[in-house]
């Protein structure tokens, strides 16, 4: 009885979910978010110790195509990819993703850069243009500035 109900498991359990897929290098592959956030991606980022010198880190990076930002007068600066930056009044920015913001340069009007490589140059009273080709054009209220990104 014990073998045939062994050999009921082997013969209808799928086997593919239990395979274990490895990285060329022997590393385990590592569980990121696709670029529009509906689904997983599995890879491999192998076991070099040299700086990451990209600028495209997944589907939060501030002010990306297709968001909207809310950017309020405590200088919290809030995106509609879950990003959330504070500290923008005090000249540098802290978002939850871990990357830091802050002017280029102590110019008046200067861009601001981001510790991730990237950079914004604000067009005043028109619009933020990313490094990336993102195209921010703003709307200012009383108690907030709207960011329509594309």
């Amino acid at each position: 009885m014990k073998k045939l109900l062994l050999l009921f498991l082997i013969t209808f359990l799928p086997t593919q979910g239990f395979a274990v897929t490895f990285c060329p290098d022997g590393s385990m592959p590592t569980r990121a978010i696709s670029m529009d956030g509906s689904y997983y991606e599995y890879k491999c980022v192998g076991k070099q110790n040299k700086p990451n010198t990209t600028t495209n880190y997944g589907p939060k990076r501030l002010f990306d195509r297709g968001t909207s930002w809310s950017f309020n007068l405590t200088g919290t600066l809030r995106g509609t990819n879950g990003m959330v930056c504070k500290g923008f009044n005090r000249m540098v920015g802290t978002c939850n993703t871990g990357v830091n913001y802050s002017f280029c340069s102590l110019n008046v009007g200067a861009d601001i850069c981001g510790t991730d490589g990237t950079n914004y140059t604000i067009i005043i009273d028109e619009s933020i243009r990313s490094s990336f080709g993102s195209y921010c054009p703003f709307n200012a209220t009383s108690t907030e500035v709207i960011f329509t990104c594309r």
